[in-house]
């Protein structure tokens, strides 16, 4: 399938300070991040009606959980620096896709991303964006982890804990159509 940039999407920044990160626990964090955006994307594009609702589709009702989301967006690093770890990733939307509807229905999704990360019910979120998007997830206001990203990051949390550091941050930031808007979630060992 053929994808192209979508620069209205907003680029995400994720950045990990800590010790440096096995290839296990980088691989749970790159493989749930993208699990998310597939999640994000899908519940904004059925909230514009350009989808069927999730609720409509027995896969998203964990009656056939071995069918993914689809992938309409591609979330691909751009950028990768090690020490801790620093990756900005862009997004690259299907080309069958590519109107002018999906693309402005698209606009921020990085920061909706933030957000979904934002008011999930993860322990350790220590830094929340101060207000929703302006675009995307209108109707999540006021609902705890409303696109379940919840099981997500507490894979991504255990495996960054089982890397061995005391006590370290990962940082999601976005830059996009409405500026930048970041989450904090501290990750510690509690052995």
């Amino acid at each position: 399938m053929q994808f192209e940039r979508a620069e209205e999407a907003g680029v995400l920044t994720v950045e990990w300070t800590g010790l440096p990160l096995d290839l296990y626990a980088m691989g749970v964090l790159e493989i749930n991040l993208q699990e998310i955006v597939d999640k994000v994307v899908y519940r904004i594009a059925a909230q514009e009606r350009i989808v069927p609702s999730p609720f409509m589709r027995p896969s998203l009702r964990g009656l056939r959980p071995d069918l993914p989301y689809p992938r309409f967006l591609r979330a691909e690093i751009r950028t990768l620096s090690t020490g801790s770890l620093s990756q900005e990733v862009v997004f690259l939307l299907a080309a069958v896709l590519s109107d002018p509807t999906m693309r402005a229905v698209l606009s921020g999704v990085a920061s909706n991303i933030v957000y979904a990360i934002g008011v999930s019910a993860l322990k350790g979120v220590i830094s929340r964006p101060e207000r929703p998007p302006r675009r995307g997830l209108r109707s999540w206001q006021g609902r705890p982890d409303p696109i379940d990203i919840g099981p997500n990051l507490r894979a991504v949390a255990l495996a960054l804990a089982q890397n061995g550091s005391q006590a370290a941050e990962l940082r999601v930031t976005a830059d996009g159509p409405e500026g930048k808007t970041q989450v904090v979630i501290r990750i510690e060992d509690k052995q």
